[in-house]
């Protein structure tokens, strides 16, 4: 391509797959790519991911891309992720992962999800002081879970990260939470606050989650591994993005 547009990535990180498009600033897709990644079973119930996968598929894609629209790198000034939501990722104080993304289909805390909505006066009365009642998919009962079956994991996490914010932490090394994500993590958006009640009866330690961005912030721009990684230059700017369903809003 020879035109002086300059262009963003984004990047649509499903539950099976990563879709990314190279958009243009007068909104025209210049290419696109998909890449494919399965599933692990543990236990009946359980449903896991390897959060190396998401970021591997959104090198495979860049790559795929530069390649077809043989576009100079450098127009390219932003890149963006659209994800799954309700992911569970575990660094410890190296930042190093702990374990696989337990995913939003994970139906594992059941028995959490009744607890903790029986200390508020059972679903209806929950349902009305939150919203909504919560099941064994939902991300605080499995914060609890982890808590009660997998002590010495838990203590070992520094932080948590959903899929966006994992992405986000690979692309430029900050660890952040953007707000429709932390939605799912207990975050009122009325408030612009967390349920703090929710983590207290859970006895999930708050700081145990990053600090919170907008969908329009810029969190940074790409580290040196990561510019090399996917072709592209350090000034690419990654913004907070959103989950996929808050996208198709």
């Amino acid at each position: 391509m020879s035109d002086k547009n300059t262009y963003v990535l984004a990047h649509d990180v499903g539950t099976s797959s990563v879709k990314s498009a190279l958009v243009s600033q007068n909104g025209e897709i210049a290419s696109h790519a998909t890449s494919s990644y399965g599933f692990s079973y543990p236990h009946p119930g359980w449903v896991e991911q390897d959060p190396q996968d998401y970021w591997k598929g959104v090198v495979k894609n860049t790559r795929n891309i530069l390649q077809e629209s043989r576009l100079d790198p450098s127009l390219i000034m932003g890149m963006v992720f659209s994800t799954q939501a309700m992911g569970i990722i575990p660094l410890d104080r190296d930042d190093k992962l702990l374990g696989h993304n337990i995913t939003w289909v994970d139906g594992r805390a059941e028995e959490q999800a009744r607890w903790i909505m029986s200390l508020l006066g059972g679903k209806k009365i929950f349902e009305k002081l939150i919203g909504v009642e919560i099941t064994g998919k939902d991300v605080i009962p499995k914060l609890r879970w982890i808590k009660q079956n997998r002590a010495e994991l838990y203590e070992q996490i520094k932080t948590i990260l959903d899929v966006n914010g994992y992405l986000k932490f690979r692309a430029t090394g900050h660890k952040v939470f953007e707000w429709s994500g932390a939605c799912s993590y207990g975050f009122n958006l009325k408030k612009k606050d967390w349920e703090r009640m929710l983590f207290r009866i859970s006895g999930f330690d708050i700081k145990k989650l990053p600090p919170l961005v907008r969908s329009t912030d810029v969190v940074g721009t790409l580290t040196r591994e990561a510019a090399e990684a996917l072709g592209l230059s350090q000034n690419v700017q990654i913004f907070g993005g959103c989950d996929d369903t808050q996208s198709a809003a």
